[in-house]
């Protein structure tokens, strides 16, 4: 075991510098290709942990012979984002070996699926940087996060494996993965749900007759923003959560209604907008987000209705709308 220690600290840099180098590439990758997901994990075994597995393993006690020293593990949102991450894994890094847990799934085996790859670095990185490291195997991980939170527990009670479960627990304990799979489940159903009425919804907002039925929630108000201030960016979830608590405060309930206000008061925003812009003096980008819109639009109508003293060229503006 002695030569296996000295092995590994000789390479313990070259491990550390592939980690930190995979790392980057996987998340730069992601990023670009609009993947959401919760998180990603890196490691370099310890030499603990790599002498215990040489000899569980049986193997001939040489460090080479393991794949997973350096492991990344991407914990994704949705199942079908696994197919996803996994297309980018085979087309940014040479595949040495794929393990696809998911295509045998048991219910007893839940907190153990997951889609394994040993991979390299793509022979496209080339250099003084990657000489050291473009040889090494890694190991990367992808699995949802109900997937991963079955595994952790799972994992913090000692059960690495059916046989490990206590024989009168057994029942639970695969009844709770068993839940675990119905919540994976039933994200990707709500997932996919949540997208066909975005499309559903995008296609109507065009549609003055249609809108008038269309209720306010998060969908229809951001596929609304969409369509009616396409030149301004969206604001953040938050953001546009809160403003939908506000209009049903309001009564205000339906697009209709809203993009009726929208109409009347339009020019008059524009002419407050650039009378008072949001922001700091000096700002680039001084003008208001679709929230802020909406906001701004609800005051000028609420001044009216109130008969507040506001300047001429405000009320012009609204009369001529």
């Amino acid at each position: 075991m002695d030569k296996i220690r000295t092995k590994y600290n000789e390479k313990i840099n070259d491990y550390k510098s592939l980690e930190v180098e995979a790392k980057y590439i996987l998340e730069k990758l992601l990023i670009k290709n609009n993947v959401k997901i919760n998180e990603i994990s890196s490691r370099v075994k310890t030499i603990e942990s790599i002498v215990a597995k040489l000899k569980l393993k049986q193997f001939s006690h040489s460090i080479d012979e393991l794949n997973d020293i350096v492991g990344l593990r991407v914990v994704c949102l949705f199942r079908s984002d696994i197919e996803v991450i996994g297309a980018i894994i085979r087309k940014s890094f040479l595949v040495i070996k794929e393990d696809n847990k998911l295509e045998n799934f048991d219910v007893s085996s839940f907190g153990y699926m997951s889609v394994h790859f040993i991979v390299k670095l793509s022979p496209e990185c080339s250099g003084p940087r990657y000489d050291n490291i473009k040889d090494i195997h890694l190991e990367i991980q992808i699995r949802t996060i109900s997937m991963h939170a079955w595994a952790t527990i799972s994992h913090y009670l000692d059960y690495k494996a059916d046989n490990d479960v206590p024989k009168e627990m057994r029942k639970d304990f695969f009844a709770l993965s068993g839940l675990f799979y119905v919540a994976d489940t039933h994200f990707e159903s709500f997932y996919n749900d949540s997208k066909t009425i975005k499309l559903k919804i995008s296609e109507i907002i065009d549609k003055p007759s249609e809108l008038n039925k269309q209720e306010v929630n998060t969908n229809s108000l951001v596929a609304y923003f969409r369509s009616k201030f396409p030149d301004r960016e969206l604001n953040n979830p938050h953001s546009t959560s809160e403003l939908i608590e506000q209009l049903y405060e309001l009564n205000l309930t339906t697009i209709g209604v809203i993009d009726d206000y929208v109409n009347k008061t339009w020019n008059a925003f524009l002419e407050y907008e650039r009378y008072k812009p949001p922001g700091r003096e000096g700002d680039t980008d001084r003008i208001f987000w679709p929230v802020g819109i909406i906001r701004c639009i609800l005051e000028l109508q609420r001044i009216i209705n109130l008969n507040v003293v506001i300047p001429k060229y405000i009320i012009a503006m609204i009369e001529k709308s």
